[in-house]
């Protein structure tokens, strides 16, 4: 069994650190990932006065950690995780932009045989709020092609308590500049591809209190093809590498890139008008260190007007 094979193991810096990021949105959550979570269509610009409001429910499951690779303990974790995300759209000298605020709450526990008393079992609270602006340097919806410069930074609002390792907040500056690009493939298909890079401001109050934890930039690519029926119903599935984001606490390595991938399948069905309800299953299929998500199931409500 591997905790048998791996009880007598001492705690890894990147188990603690894989702890720590149990659950991180646009990102992430259970295993490192790209800081914005992006949906098919998240890209694809409404016409200039138009309010959108998003909401999302997440139910994750994430296992682990993993060391080099290689699971170290039998661990297991769970999600739920609220988010509602407010956009409106303008022009502004003649380029189509978009304005974008995501509060996010969730509800996270770990659980397994032999996780050290120094770690918290379970964490709950406000994620850090999230503020973006998007621009469009390609608007063309009869050919489906867009290209989107987006910028976001992540303030340290949320929950964060010095003394816990598990924590929903992550008491740090967080930007990230993401480079989307959608193209109509014939009439029914369409492809998008995201590319992302992200910075890392200092925690200087990272467990258990009085160290200080840096980060390395971080890539991510994220990468989707959906298809259209007449009815406006779309089907898709979707693919993310991530790499980078090695973590340094008190100047010493860690060591622990996640060097992940994760695959996506999912549907998109507008149930009334200006109204589109998505489903979307996720998992990981390879993590270098830190948890797996080894299931996610995430409901999104999108309304516009």
């Amino acid at each position: 069994m591997i905790w048998r094979e791996h009880r007598s193991r001492p705690t890894h810096p990147a188990v603690l650190h894989g702890i720590a990021a149990l659950i991180a949105l646009g990102g992430a959550g259970g295993a490192s990932a790209a800081l914005n979570d992006v949906f098919p269509t998240d890209y694809v610009p409404m016409a200039p006065g138009t309010t959108v409001l998003v909401s999302y429910l997440y139910d994750r499951q994430v296992k682990g950690p993993y060391v080099g690779g290689e699971k170290t303990q039998n661990w297991k974790g769970n999600a739920t995780i609220g988010a509602l995300r407010a956009s409106y759209f303008g022009d502004v000298l003649g380029v189509r932009t978009a304005g974008t605020l995501t509060m996010t709450y969730a509800d996270q526990h770990l659980d397994g045989t032999g996780i050290p008393n120094s770690i918290n079992k379970a964490s709950s609270g406000w994620y850090d709020a999230r503020l973006g602006l998007t621009g469009w340097a390609i608007n063309d919806p009869e050919r489906r092609h867009y290209l989107a410069v987006n910028l976001t930074a992540m303030v340290p609002t949320g929950e964060y308590q010095r003394q816990n390792l598990q924590n929903v907040g992550e008491n740090r500056h967080r930007e990230a500049l993401s480079l989307a690009w959608i193209r109509g493939l014939g009439t029914n298909w369409t492809a998008e591809a995201i590319g992302e890079l992200t910075w890392y401001g200092d925690n200087s109050a990272y467990f258990p209190g009085a160290r200080t934890r840096q980060q390395a930039r971080s890539e991510a690519l994220t990468t989707y093809l959906r298809y259209r029926w007449d009815n406006g119903f779309q089907a898709f599935a979707g693919y993310q590498w991530n790499t980078g984001g090695e973590s340094r606490i008190n100047g010493v390595d860690q060591h622990d890139s996640p060097r992940s991938q994760r695959a996506y399948l999912g549907l998109l069905y507008p149930v009334a008008k200006n109204h589109v309800l998505s489903l979307r299953l996720g998992k990981d299929v390879q993590v270098e260190n830190g948890f797996a998500i080894d299931r996610e199931a995430t409901l999104r409500w999108l309304v516009y007007f």
